[in-house]
């Protein structure tokens, strides 16, 4: 025989159980901001943090892959720099045949400049 109050706790029971664990998933994935970042609204209220966000832009296009792609990119195609190992995307550049699939114009030439030029964007309409 089944016994419907039994029946009715293990439903009520899962359910209480299923609506905890659903409605407390936003507290556990919630983040706060970056400690060591401030957000746009915030990275011009004082002149210590417009010259700060100004800093970064130069950290952005030095240390990134910016100097590399316009240094050594340009130098295989004009036979100033020689790369040892065969690797198919730099090929392209020391042949002087590049094809519109090749990731590093994309990727390194021209994403980093961009990204530079809208961090500087940004911090004159800030």
């Amino acid at each position: 025989m089944i016994n419907i109050h039994h029946l009715m706790k293990k439903g009520i029971g899962g359910l209480l159980i299923a609506a905890i664990t659903l409605s407390s998933c936003k507290e556990f994935v919630k983040l706060d901001a970056p400690r060591n970042q401030v957000g746009l609204d915030q990275s011009f209220q004082s002149d210590a943090t417009a010259a700060s966000a100004v800093l970064g832009i130069y950290n952005a296009g030095l240390t990134r892959d910016m100097l590399f792609a316009m240094t050594a990119f340009p130098g295989l195609s004009a036979d100033e720099v020689q790369y040892n190992t065969s690797v198919p995307v730099y090929d392209e550049f020391e042949t002087n045949s590049l094809s519109i699939n090749n990731a590093k114009i994309a990727q390194e030439m021209w994403y980093y400049n961009y990204y530079v030029l809208s961090q500087a964007n940004m911090s004159l309409t800030g």
